[in-house]
């Protein structure tokens, strides 16, 4: 075998197996600059494009977490217990915001300047009172008279006719007035040490009664012109008239009643006038307000 055949990877590429011209003929820095150059080559295509996807893929996501806030900055923004103790309102704060029952009162009391609701209850109330004393006292003067006449005509032994026109003398006095009579001087009967006086009635009282029928007729014509004035300037001059007498005839209902009650307790006469002139102010009051009750009733009817 000769120098010339071409070895496996002949320096001169020959022909020969074993020559210089062997296989992958051609030099060996040709050969291996072709294929370190296509290495080379591929290499930094791969690694460009390597680069690229990192730099496409990674640049978003860190620009997201550079943005997003981190734990401390939640942290720091979330309020803490003490914030919220300190923002919330104090004891001493919520007390003086609640309304006190006085506050309440003041609210629902009539404006200051608005006193039409508290003139109605002072009229109604007046109304009441003048029908009590007007009833009252001209009811009690009528029936001091009648008892005066019918005494004149007995005999003055005559005890038991005394008597009996006393009973009836106090049954016609209105309840009120009779009270006051009873707690003074509950006994029919003459008075010790009279003798022979049965046809004499006593001075005083008859003095009493006279001043009693000058009050009644005094608060009679202020209840008439007060229900007068009343009716005139009404906007419903029936309505207004009803509520009037409504007040009145309450007025004196009530009256009586509270005044015979107090009497049959055993009150003393000024307790027991006392009692008839509040009654009769409450009773004018409630007078018209159920003549008001009525007058809505009746109205939702129709």
């Amino acid at each position: 075998m000769t120098d010339s055949a071409g070895g496996v990877g002949g320096a001169s590429g020959g022909s020969g197996i074993g020559g210089d011209s062997g296989m992958c003929g051609g030099s060996d820095s040709n050969g291996s600059e072709g294929l370190g150059g296509g290495l080379n080559s591929g290499a930094s295509t791969i690694g460009g494009s390597l680069d690229d996807a990192k730099t496409s893929s990674h640049s978003p996501t860190g620009g997201s977490l550079a943005n997003s806030p981190t734990t401390a900055d939640t942290l720091s923004q979330t309020p803490t217990t003490a914030d919220r103790l300190s923002s919330a309102p104090t004891t001493a704060e919520q007390l003086s915001a609640t309304p006190t029952a006085a506050s309440q009162l003041a609210a629902q009391a009539p404006a200051p300047d608005d006193n039409n609701a508290m003139a109605d209850l002072a009229e109604a109330g007046l109304q009441g009172l003048s029908a009590l004393a007007a009833r009252e006292g001209i009811a009690a003067e009528q029936a001091r008279n009648g008892y005066n006449a019918a005494v004149s005509q007995l005999d003055p032994q005559d005890v038991q006719g005394r008597t009996a026109a006393k009973a009836t003398a106090r049954a016609a006095t209105p309840p009120a007035t009779r009270a006051v009579i009873e707690a003074t001087r509950p006994d029919l009967g003459p008075k010790p040490g009279s003798v022979a006086s049965a046809n004499k009635t006593n001075i005083g009282a008859n003095q009493l009664a006279g001043r009693l029928g000058t009050i009644g007729r005094g608060f009679a014509v202020t209840g008439v012109a007060l229900g007068a004035a009343r009716v005139a300037t009404a906007d419903n001059k029936a309505e207004e008239a009803a509520r009037v007498a409504g007040g009145a005839l309450s007025g004196i209902a009530a009256g009586a009643l509270v005044g015979a009650k107090l009497g049959a307790l055993g009150a003393n006469p000024i307790t027991i006038g006392a009692g008839a002139v509040i009654g009769g102010i409450v009773g004018g009051i409630a007078g018209e307000k159920a003549v008001d009750a009525a007058i809505g009733l009746a109205k939702s009817w129709f």
